[in-house]
């Protein structure tokens, strides 16, 4: 319907808000929270069940004792997570992590990391623990798990703007002279964009 269109200055193609969207969902797909890794935890916890069965553990041999505090330390060393953090993460079992530990951050897939609940479960995956579970179920020994990986809310909020503001607005520029569109040509997709984004300049 109009004459042809020629650009009057240099200006950026901006791309739509469905691209800009799109671009940033497939990158919070790869991005990877950070959890601080903390030893008190299992030093405190291990600490507390000496205390409390420290005259062993009723009805079973002393060697029963040892075996959960190792059972205890290879689940503490694995990392155990909030429920409600872990639940939301491992909606995809491929989903990474990165745990902080003093200065080294490594990533670790969230299936190699445990809930409250599925670290209780692991103490029994131990046979001679499973063969006793009975009498361990009156020992409440889930009083002595607690989550050891914190959520770093700063440094994961840090991390995830500093992806997203990489992600450029515009792909691609109208160099000054250069004809967009003539009288009878066809809109497209390109062109409209092309459009749009003269027309956001010159607001």
């Amino acid at each position: 319907m109009y004459g042809s269109f020629i650009a009057k200055f240099d200006f950026p193609i901006y791309k739509t808000d469905e691209a800009i969207k799109a671009e940033k969902d497939s990158l919070l797909r790869t991005f990877q929270p950070y959890y601080n890794y903390n030893p008190i935890v299992e030093q405190k916890e291990i600490a507390k069940f000496k205390e409390n069965f420290k005259d062993g553990l009723p009805g079973l041999p002393d060697a029963y004792m040892l075996e959960i505090i190792e059972q205890l330390h290879r689940i503490y060393q694995q990392g155990i997570m909030d429920t409600p953090d872990y639940t939301m993460l491992a909606k995809d079992t491929s989903n990474m992590v990165r745990v902080v530990s003093g200065k080294n951050a490594t990533s670790m897939q969230i299936g190699k990391i445990h809930s409250l609940l599925a670290a209780y479960e692991l103490i029994f995956t131990d046979e001679a623990l499973a063969y006793q579970r009975q009498i361990l179920q009156r020992c409440n020994l889930n009083e002595y798990l607690e989550p050891n990986l914190m959520y770093d809310r700063d440094r994961s909020e840090t991390e995830k703007n500093d992806m997203l503001s990489g992600i450029p607005i515009a792909s691609g520029m109208v160099m000054s002279g250069q004809k967009v569109i003539d009288r009878g040509d066809i809109v497209n997709d390109y062109t409209y964009r092309v459009l749009n984004s003269y027309e956001r300049e010159m607001q």
